[in-house]
């Protein structure tokens, strides 16, 4: 806002212009006060400025273009068909020509910010403009002049009301028809293609991706059944259907999804994974893609990595005090291995990032090796981990990345994930030998980690020596701040909580009554709970004795060690979480 006012008033240039004078100029401030009208539309509806005159006005205002549309003005195929018919139809732009990764229009008005987004959302370019007039504008795209009632205004004829919904909303009926496939035709990939590259295809899909982003949406599900291609937003940490499509459409659903992630939409009978990017206005959204065959059809898992959402302040995790208090002691040892489980989506890779980011400094060298980088973080050396199918001597594995890391006298070193021997051999033994590492294992709870990483023949010596600490975490909603309201529990929640003693009975508990800020549904966010177990030097000598799962969770509970259902009865207590959350964990 603060560079718009900084701009020359538009009356100032057209008084530069010689078009008014001072006079018509302070008329035309003292009717825009009775009319609230723009100062250019006021002095336009007087006759005292034609649109030509405005629109040359705001070109020399917002240092763009003006474009006379009605010279010799080409447009290329290309740029018009990047832009939905709809937003043609609407008459507020012409789409020029595309150079290299920037799309240029001409618009009659340069404000409409939200319009530009949306071109630069749909089509994946860079938006340049310049301004021209709306009867230029109608006039050039073959339109009935503005207010005519071909456009569905409130003077015109029958059906214009329904005209203008259409017009708004391409997709809204996602009943897509297309016609059999047939070899005769061509090959079934480019019918695919044929079909993916339809106009409907791409409208609904951007939709789809676009809906999912507003909604704080972390994945989008497209999943073929029997008759219908349903698709689901993973909200929260919840499913929640968003519409079900015609089941004709989703081939070419999901061959439009290949082609946006660069894999083979002739390939229907193998997994595939992938990813693309979008622009957002000034931000970037990175999309995960996973097409996996069905017994129905291909299915597709997309996973929204929005770097804005992520949260690397240590305190914003969901620490309580005293769990924040530990973690932040344990990761400035100077080495040693720390190790976090949980599910896919449990927030792993925040926490530790959030943890790499505490240690961040220009003193201190960080290496990480992924499986792939979802956020790129400054001052951070990162490594795409990459299995090369076709030629493995050409496979960059995690113990290949960490091999090679090591020679590069690193200080800290992330592994995306332990998953075999070899790996977490090395990983053990560089925690041994002056570098402090951290990863992920996939186990249940924490006590499993130690199991998990046994299993993998690693010996218990080595094991007990380079831990430090070991975590296990999940998700809980939040419940929504402007809806939140006490509530009693029901018996059987109270049983299947676990919450049948006494000490519970006094406990105040909290929900969410449902509200328009979060959709009805009582919560708005995630924070995580968490399982700590420190290793202190009894525990580290059960360890290498091979005491039992059982004796060492006993003892570290003994000494403290938090467990995920005390940290979510710690956030009902604070009023942060529900007993329902709690019971959805409790099996953790």
């Amino acid at each position: 806002m603060s560079e718009f006012l900084r701009k020359k008033k538009i009356g100032q240039i057209l008084i530069e212009m010689g078009v008014i004078d001072d006079q018509k100029l302070e008329w035309a401030l003292t009717k825009q006060q009775e009319t609230n009208q723009l100062l250019g539309q006021t002095l336009l509806a007087a006759g005292y400025i034609t649109e030509e005159d405005l629109a040359i006005a705001l070109a020399k205002q917002f240092d763009v273009p003006y474009i006379d549309l009605t010279t010799d003005t080409n447009i290329s195929d290309e740029a018009k068909r990047s832009v939905p018919a709809n937003l043609l139809q609407a008459g507020e732009l012409v789409p020029l020509e595309i150079v290299e990764k920037t799309l240029t229009l001409a618009v009659a008005d340069p404000t409409n910010y939200e319009l530009m987004d949306r071109i630069s959302t749909i089509t994946g370019y860079e938006i340049k403009y310049g301004i021209s007039t709306p009867t230029q504008i109608r006039a050039f795209l073959g339109l009935a002049p503005a207010g005519a009632s071909s456009q569905g205004s409130s003077e015109g004829g029958e059906g214009g009301e329904e005209q203008q919904a259409a017009n708004d909303d391409p997709v809204s009926d996602v009943n897509l028809e297309f016609e059999a496939e047939s070899e005769e035709e061509g090959s079934k990939a480019d019918i695919l293609k044929q079909q993916a590259d339809q106009k409907p295809i791409i409208l609904l899909v951007n939709k789809i991706i676009l809906n999912a982003i507003n909604v704080r949406g972390s994945d989008i599900h497209i999943e073929s059944w029997e008759t219908k291609v349903l698709v689901r937003f993973r909200i929260d940490g919840v499913l929640i259907e968003q519409m079900t499509i015609a089941k004709k459409a989703g081939p070419a659903i999901i061959s439009r999804i290949k082609i946006m992630s660069d894999l083979n939409i002739a390939e229907r009978a193998v997994p595939q994974d992938g990813a693309f990017s979008i622009k957002l206005g000034k931000k970037s959204v990175d999309f995960r893609v996973s097409i996996i065959p069905c017994a129905e059809g291909e299915c597709a898992c997309l996973r929204i990595l929005a770097k804005e959402n992520l949260k690397l302040d240590l305190r914003a995790l969901g620490f309580s005090e005293e769990e924040f208090e530990r973690f932040n002691r344990s990761i400035r040892r100077p080495y040693g291995i720390i190790l976090v489980s949980g599910p896919t989506g449990s927030g792993k890779t925040t926490t530790l990032y959030a943890a790499l980011q505490a240690l961040n400094d220009s003193e201190t060298k960080i290496i990480t090796a992924e499986d792939p980088v979802e956020y790129r973080l400054a001052g951070l050396n990162q490594i795409n981990v990459k299995i090369n199918k076709t030629d493995p001597d050409r496979s960059l594995t995690f113990a290949k990345a960490l091999k090679a890391m090591l020679r590069h006298d690193p200080d800290i070193i992330l592994l995306g994930e332990i998953r075999d021997h070899e790996t977490a051999d090395i990983a053990i033994k560089a925690a041994l030998t002056g570098h402090l590492v951290f990863s992920t294992v996939h186990a249940n709870n924490a006590i499993d980690v130690v199991g998990r990483m046994a299993d993998m023949d690693i010996d218990r010596y080595l094991l007990a020596a380079a831990f430090i600490e070991v975590i296990a975490q999940r998700l809980v909603r939040t419940i929504c701040k402007s809806c939140i309201e006490e509530c009693k529990p029901t018996e059987e929640q109270y049983k299947f909580a676990d919450l049948e003693g006494e000490e519970y009975r006094d406990m105040k508990f909290y929900h969410g009554a449902g509200c328009k800020a979060c959709g009805g549904k009582g919560y708005k966010g995630r924070a995580a709970v968490y399982e700590i177990l420190d290793i202190d030097d009894e525990i580290r000598s059960m360890i290498a004795s091979g005491t039992s799962l059982y004796e060492i969770k006993k003892v570290g509970l003994q000494k403290g060690m938090s467990t995920l259902r005390g940290s979510a009865i710690t956030k009902i207590k604070k009023g942060e979480t529900t007993i329902d959350e709690l019971i959805r964990i409790s099996a953790a």
